[in-house]
């Protein structure tokens, strides 16, 4: 592992992309769905490209609810977004290489899930449908089984979402075919998944498609899945990368990566200055205009 004495390691940052002012789907109608594209592989997809068809019990059946839609994601949602995507982003390449390609059940009595000879349980999150309507588990739960424990953490981010205001996490139907931050439903679909996982410190999560109609996602808080091990070079990325994601304050996304490791922190002129453990100490550098400019291990 890197020490203080380490060369230091730094980085320039991409340039940040604003979001258009005006959404990039059009919102459903009653007369036609708008098609939801696949999503390029990557970060904010974490389901194994190629998997096979599932085989779930049963899908969660509709709600009447039409939803609550909006042109971005609030201000408190990307803020919690960007709090934690530094970690997630760790955590989810951590689980990845956890869990191969392979096929898949769950069972939506017990929540146990099995891919690829692994075996742990899940917690029910939320389902997307074809026309961008994302559904709560938690606001469907006798939908997703009579057992109430699948949706118990799915109720628990509602809570969590009260108390921090996200109404992202408290509104029961979401109408994802109008957000301009995300090219289309599935990304936003992709970002809600990827938030709930840092705000309730989930080790994983996954999303598969169940039918042409539903989407469904699950969240993964199993002692079984391995927890990332980092180290100061790829803290440097992570960093980098997640406080990219949101294109929110870098210096909240450092200290979010910080306090899910439980490392000391402290400011400096320079930035902010992590106790890291084993690891040693390193720097967070930051520019005059709050820009995350490297990340240098101390000597």
């Amino acid at each position: 592992a890197p020490t203080p004495s380490a060369a230091p390691v730094s980085f320039s940052p991409p340039p940040l992309v604003s979001p258009p002012s005006a959404p990039l789907v059009p919102a459903p109608s009653l007369d036609a769905k708008p098609e939801v594209l696949e999503a390029e592989p990557g970060l904010w997809t974490p389901e194994p490209i190629g998997a096979p068809e599932p085989k779930v019990e049963s899908a969660p059946d509709e709600v009447g609810d039409d939803g609550v839609g909006g042109e971005t994601f609030s201000p408190a949602f990307t803020a919690a977004g960007n709090r934690h995507a530094a970690w997630v982003y760790e955590q989810v390449e951590t689980f990845l290489e956890f869990m191969p390609v392979d096929e898949w059940s769950v069972d939506h009595e017990t929540g146990r899930y099995r891919q690829a000879g692994r075996e742990f349980r899940v917690d029910a999150l939320g389902r997307l449908e074809q026309c961008g309507r994302w559904v709560w588990a938690w606001a469907e739960p006798e939908a997703w089984s009579q057992n109430p424990a699948l949706t118990e953490q799915a109720r628990r981010l509602r809570e969590q979402g009260d108390r921090l205001g996200i109404r992202e996490l408290t509104d029961p139907v979401l109408d994802l075919a109008g957000i301009a931050d995300a090219a289309d439903p599935e990304i936003a679909a992709e970002m809600l998944a990827w938030t709930a996982m840092g705000v309730a410190g989930a080790r994983g999560y996954i999303g598969h498609t169940f039918s042409d109609e539903n989407r469904v996602y699950y969240l993964a808080f199993d002692e079984s899945i391995p927890t990332a091990e980092p180290d100061l070079g790829t803290a440097a990325r992570y960093l980098t990368e997640g406080a990219d994601k949101f294109e929110e304050d870098p210096s909240d996304c450092v200290l979010g990566y910080v306090e899910h490791h439980g490392w000391d922190w402290s400011r400096s002129v320079d930035g902010i200055v992590v106790s890291a453990g084993r690891l040693g100490t390193f720097t967070a550098n930051l520019a005059a205009d709050g820009a995350l400019t490297g990340v240098i291990p101390n000597r």
